[in-house]
């Protein structure tokens, strides 16, 4: 390993070790070299910052350096973490990500169906408006079937549900992408 990549990898274990510091100031200093200086490997950690930080600002500037990430390995660890997602605001937040980002995550509809059908009428609206962005993207004739299988069940289940119209939406539109 040469001196140039030695340094690189100084920088990077740095980087990480202000992002799991829990000092806000701390945080927000590597914040702000990420852009220039950030790795991939980050990205775990500011999703795990964005996920249990209660620090508003922290939480802003994560969100903002998520939504202009050009990594393609970004989506692994979106989708991995919505999946896991335990409060509605994470999962708004992390479906904000996939949209603001313009992620394709047209392979993982039956996640974000998941997450339209468990959620509260915010995080569904998150969730709409990503199945909205990727429907071009879907080609999985099984998993388009599956997930309108879904969401009539979901109609049935809770026909009182304040997200009948956005189901119903889903599985319109998911209808005319099957039949092309």
């Amino acid at each position: 390993m040469n001196k140039q990549e030695k340094a690189r990898l100084k920088e990077i274990k740095q980087i990480s070790q202000q992002l799991v510091s829990g000092n806000a100031k701390e945080i927000l200093k590597a914040l702000e070299i990420i852009p220039e200086k950030g790795d991939e490997q980050h990205i775990p950690l500011l999703l795990d910052i964005l996920t249990v930080s209660t620090d508003e600002q922290v939480k802003t500037k994560v969100l903002e350096l998520l939504f202009n990430i050009k990594v393609s390995a970004i989506k692994k660890y979106v989708i991995q973490y919505l999946k896991q997602a335990q409060t509605e605001e994470n999962k708004q937040q992390l479906l904000s990500v996939i949209w603001q980002a313009g992620l394709d995550v047209s392979e993982h509809l039956d996640i974000i169906i998941d997450t339209l059908i468990s959620g509260n009428y915010l995080t569904a609206i998150e969730a709409f408006t990503v199945l909205e962005e990727c429907m071009n993207h879907i080609e999985n004739k099984e998993l388009i079937e599956n997930s309108i299988k879904r969401l009539k069940r979901a109609i049935v289940d809770d026909p009182q549900s304040d997200k009948i119209e956005m189901l119903s939406g889903i599985i319109h539109s998911l209808n005319e992408k099957i039949a092309g």
